[in-house]
């Protein structure tokens, strides 16, 4: 992996949320699950009942891209720091990562089921 000091002055970070990171450092491998059933409906009647993590959705084999060939590389950097002034984010949700640093591997899966369920209008009809 390649190694580099990261130097910043200010991040600011408003939310971090489902299965997300912000890490300060290097790392190995990173691999955030969510899975998500999100119900909205126009009068809020939910049942303890709904939902099914063994839905379709949820249990269906992702294809992962071939292995990568091996391929020779060589860096030089005259300054191996890599400086930053500012930072902001409003938000990392979903199985995502902000990582000032290096990683060798990530498998993000981010699985969101919505339903909306809307009283129909007959005028609009």
């Amino acid at each position: 992996m390649l190694r580099r000091v990261s130097v910043v002055n200010k991040i600011r970070i408003v939310d971090v949320s489902l299965s997300s990171v912000f890490h300060i450092g290097d790392s190995v491998s990173f691999t955030p699950l969510a899975r998500i059933f999100a119900v909205r409906r126009e009068y809020p009647l939910f049942f303890s009942n709904e939902g099914n993590f063994e839905d379709e959705i949820y249990s269906q084999v992702i294809p992962k891209p071939p292995d990568r060939e091996p391929v020779s590389v060589a860096f030089h950097n005259e300054n191996p720091t890599i400086h930053v002034r500012n930072i902001r984010i409003i938000g990392i949700a979903a199985s995502s990562l902000v990582q000032i640093g290096s990683i060798d591997e990530i498998d993000a899966v981010d699985r969101v089921k919505n339903i909306r369920q809307l009283e129909s209008n007959e005028e609009n009809q």
